[in-house]
């Protein structure tokens, strides 16, 4: 599998929220010329995020957008006022024009989270890109067994309407790739249902045969209607889990352009259709919840440590806590900062220490990155330029590597955090370490809690 295919090995298991899959946007004129459009933003794959305009955008912009954040919600740590909505950041490491400027491909961080996120281009003079991991992957190709597709390309719905509609608004990429779709060939289009609980009818309807499959099962081929049109069903069983749909048709027969839409009716009111839009791209980033137990107390009491003494014990090598966290700005920036957690109860910040993959900051999110070479890494990744990345392991050690040679890229359940910190320090110095961290910045010169 390729890096380009967006993750088809990725097994999902977690339902995440998901946000308006493409924001059009209105850009206010600058005196003199109306300056190019944004008509859409969307991520093109794990580290890939492409603009599109109604005109061309010059070099000089495109390069004031690396080292920007792009900015996404994130779910607030246990122990944190749930009232607030914590924000993290991915980075653009790497921006570049396509499609004679019309189209700016930048290279970034992994995305973490299907979540909403959001690109702020106050310098152009408009609104902020706003996108989400909704969508689809569709590939098209001559349909020859064995023959590579001839483009991957992200798609924002199910309903070939929807996509003529990005074309109609300036996006250059969706007008040639909709070009094609009048062209012989097979399109083959991936993604992942978000449904809650229930029994579901998936029913895709087209102007050509169909052929669809849920979770890897055996394909359905479409049958004819009485209007000439052809549907498949799709019995859906849904857990609360995503669940893989892959659906595959000719193009370009007769040479008619291709149709297709989707919608979805309830076991309840199966004559009740609506759109099928609960879509995710199949690379997005859903790993499988790691299997804890419930939180337990902690076996001995949190208090009466010595903030001092846990000063100590942070930046100690028994503990290493500093080798990848800071507090006021001394220690390692691998992952999280730990110099706000006073007012958090001492069992929270204590469970985190101790079973570090219970909760997953997904800033600090890692990955599993699988080259084509068989090399296996695994830990957090972060983009190096248009073509590199970097993956950090448990032991602070980075590991190079080329995009263009990852095979597989997905997130992993367990954090690269060593878990039972409690077996090495034991009962007093965990105590010390609380109270230090615990301890608001200003007052970290001692004290006991």
């Amino acid at each position: 599998m390729s890096f380009e295919s967006r993750g088809r090995g990725v097994v999902a298991r977690a339902v995440w929220p998901l946000a308006t899959i493409c924001v059009l946007f209105a850009v206010e004129p600058a005196r003199g010329a109306d300056p190019p459009r944004l008509v859409a933003a969307w991520a093109a794959g794990p580290m890939e995020v492409r603009l599109a305009w109604d005109g061309p955008v010059d070099e000089a912009f495109a390069g004031r957008l690396v080292g920007r954040s792009i900015t996404f919600a994130k779910p607030s740590r246990p122990g944190w006022d749930a009232s607030k909505t914590p924000r993290g950041a991915i980075k653009i490491a790497a921006s570049r024009r396509a499609d004679g400027g019309r189209t700016l491909v930048l290279a970034t961080d992994p995305h973490p989270t299907a979540t909403s996120y959001l690109l702020r281009l106050d310098d152009a003079g408009g609104m902020p890109a706003e996108y989400s991991l909704g969508g689809v992957e569709a590939s098209w190709g001559s349909g020859v067994e064995g023959d590579e597709p001839s483009w991957t390309a992200w798609w924002p719905s199910l309903d070939l309407k929807d996509w003529r509609a990005l074309a109609a608004r300036g996006s250059t990429e969706h007008a040639a790739r909709l070009a094609d779709l009048s062209k012989p060939g097979r399109l083959s289009i991936r993604t992942l249902l978000r449904l809650p609980q229930g029994t579901y009818a998936a029913r895709l309807w087209s102007n050509v045969p169909v052929e669809a499959s849920i979770n890897g099962e055996d394909a359905l081929k479409s049958s004819a209607t009485p209007r000439g049109e052809y549907r498949v069903e799709l019995a859906v069983e849904s857990s609360g889990d995503v669940i893989d749909l892959l659906a595959t048709l000719p193009t370009g027969l007769g040479g008619a352009p291709t149709a297709l839409r989707a919608t979805l009716a309830t076991r309840a009111e199966p004559k009740s259709e609506r759109a099928l839009s609960d879509l995710l791209v199949p690379w997005s980033p859903t790993p499988a919840a790691p299997v804890v137990a419930p939180a337990a107390a902690p076996a001995f009491d949190l208090n009466g440590g010595d903030a001092a003494r846990g000063e100590a014990v942070f930046f100690s090598e028994q503990a290493r806590c500093a080798a990848c966290h800071q507090v006021s700005g001394r220690g390692g920036a691998i992952g999280p900062d730990l110099s706000n957690q006073a007012g958090r109860d001492l069992a929270s910040i204590y469970r985190e220490i101790n079973d570090p993959s219970a909760f997953i900051d997904p800033e600090y999110q890692p990955f599993v990155v699988a080259n084509k070479d068989g090399r296996v890494a695994v830990g957090l990744v972060r983009a190096a330029g248009s073509d590199g990345l970097r993956v950090v392991d448990t032991a602070s050690q980075t590991t190079e590597l080329r995009r263009g040679d990852v095979a597989e890229l997905r997130p992993s359940a367990s954090s690269i955090m060593p878990a039972g910190l409690i077996g090495v320090l034991g009962e007093q110095k965990m105590r010390d370490l609380l109270a230090y961290l615990s301890t608001p910045p200003q007052s970290k010169s001692g004290g006991k809690r």
